[in-house]
């Protein structure tokens, strides 16, 4: 289990200096030195540690979803940007791996329907491309249900920051982390079995 461990730090580890290469390449970005490496990577090992205790096995759609979850957090909270060359890499071979395309294709159009009207109703955007494009992937590994369980787990915990946390009033919020964490733990009730497909 130790070995696990080790991987997904060096994986995390790994997965934030490509976040930030591509940041800094792809938009011209600058970035502050990498904040607290070690412990960021700590946490890391833990997130990819975890579900395979719970599994007992290898599973390669757990480990791609964490990676996943672990980069558009890195991104979005540096730069508010989640790019499109991380949920391509990460949506093929998801695909390759769960074929169904039901619930991506009734998130795309929750997520179409909802924006718009909100946007109408507030007259500015109230969730980004980049996040509705993330649920599109996490699709892929969740069904419905799950999903909608999460959509409103990130939300909640988004709502909680706002009200409590949040310090500048007009700052925009970073929604990727909220997001990850809200799948990431509904993802860990499917595998104990706590909250049904």
């Amino acid at each position: 289990m130790f070995s696990f461990f080790i991987l997904g730090f060096i994986l995390t580890h790994v997965l934030h200096i490509t976040a930030r290469k591509i940041l800094i390449c792809d938009y011209q970005l600058t970035l502050p030195s990498l904040p607290y490496p070690f412990w960021s990577n700590l946490v890391g090992g833990t997130l990819f540690t975890i579900p395979i205790l719970l599994q007992s096995e290898l599973n390669i759609q757990s480990i791609l979803l964490i990676a996943l979850l672990i980069t558009v957090t890195i991104t979005d909270l540096y730069a508010q940007l989640i790019p499109n060359k991380f949920l391509i890499l990460f949506a093929f071979p998801l695909l390759f791996i769960n074929p169904n395309l039901i619930a991506p294709l009734m998130i795309f159009l929750l997520f179409y329907l909802s924006t718009s009207i909100a946007t109408f109703l507030f007259k500015k955007d109230t969730l980004g491309g980049g996040d509705v494009k993330l649920y599109l992937v996490i699709a892929l590994v969740l069904d419905v249900k799950p999903l909608l369980l999460s959509v409103l787990l990130a939300s909640l915990l988004a709502l909680i920051y706002i009200l409590f946390l949040k310090k500048e009033k007009d700052a925009p919020i970073p929604f990727a982390p909220f997001i990850a964490i809200a799948t990431y733990s509904i993802y860990l009730g499917i595998l104990l079995d706590t909250i049904p497909l």
